[in-house]
């Protein structure tokens, strides 16, 4: 029997702690999160690049890309409205570079 799909609160912290649990190998050294819906026991990266990778978080809709733009560091959306990116004026990774620009300019260049 298939089951139903969380409700979208729900649905929004499962992302929000997912983004947090892959974010943690790449800080370095040996990770292990216990979360309300993951876990994961001694995650690690080995070769640990500059930067870490960008996480992108797809959105279709203005209220999805506003979360989208608070936990991910860009959007990806198969639905081409300028109103959406609109939304997010900056999607900005840690290290403050913008990763996401409404004029659809290259990721990474600075606003």
């Amino acid at each position: 029997m298939a089951s139903h799909w969380p409700p979208v609160h729900i649905r929004k912290e499962m992302l929000a702690e997912a983004v947090q649990l892959i974010r943690a190998p790449w800080r370095g050294g040996m990770n292990n999160y216990e979360g309300k819906y993951f876990s994961s026991e001694q995650a690690q990266v080995f070769t640990l690049p500059k930067q870490p990778p960008p996480i992108m978080v797809a959105a279709a809709a203005a209220r999805s890309a506003e979360f989208a733009g608070s936990i991910g560091d860009g959007l990806i959306s198969t639905v081409p409205r300028k109103n959406l990116v609109k939304k997010i004026p900056r999607i900005r990774r840690p290290q403050g570079k913008t990763m996401l620009r409404p004029d659809h300019r290259l990721l990474g260049k600075p606003a």
